[in-house]
């Protein structure tokens, strides 16, 4: 009789373990995948700033005017895809992140009309952006397992 209660019991314990792990991975197979989603859009966001400031690099070696001549809707273009990425990436980032690349977003566009841009102050401005961003980033995206320890720069 006491061996009964003692595979009883031990099977109870077995079962219930089993539960708990069962819950546990199905988490976790969860907020791995939401992990995944982020790094994709946050990839997706950076890929698409990257050629909106390569295009707006050659803004200073030819002039407002000229530049805005030869790269206007090209640069228009970048920055729409820009924020196409950022729009799309709500559903995964939060909110904090996604009002930093807004910021970022915004500044981006004003400059399509200020003429004059000391090449520092573009690089200084990018960089104070890129350093929120990083920071949000840091903060909002480290869950449980994952840590991410990230510095954007230009």
């Amino acid at each position: 009789m006491e061996s009964i209660l003692i595979f009883i019991a031990g099977s109870l314990t077995t079962l219930l373990v089993t539960l708990i792990k069962t819950r546990i991975d199905r988490e976790s197979a969860c907020s791995n995948e939401i992990y995944k989603q982020r790094l994709l859009f946050l990839n997706k966001i950076w890929c698409s700033f990257y050629e909106v400031k390569n295009i707006y690099a050659s803004k200073v070696s030819l002039g407002h005017s000229k530049w805005l001549i030869k790269y206007e809707t090209e640069a228009l273009n970048k920055l729409d895809l820009f924020r196409k990425n950022i729009d799309e990436s709500q559903m995964v980032l939060s909110r904090e992140i996604i009002s930093d690349f807004r910021k970022m977003d915004e500044y981006l566009f004003s400059l399509l009309s200020i003429e004059t841009q000391k090449p520092s102050e573009y690089v200084n401005t990018l960089n104070v952006f890129l350093e929120q961003i990083s920071t949000s980033i840091n903060l909002h995206m480290n869950k449980r397992l994952q840590t991410i320890n990230l510095y954007l720069t230009t």
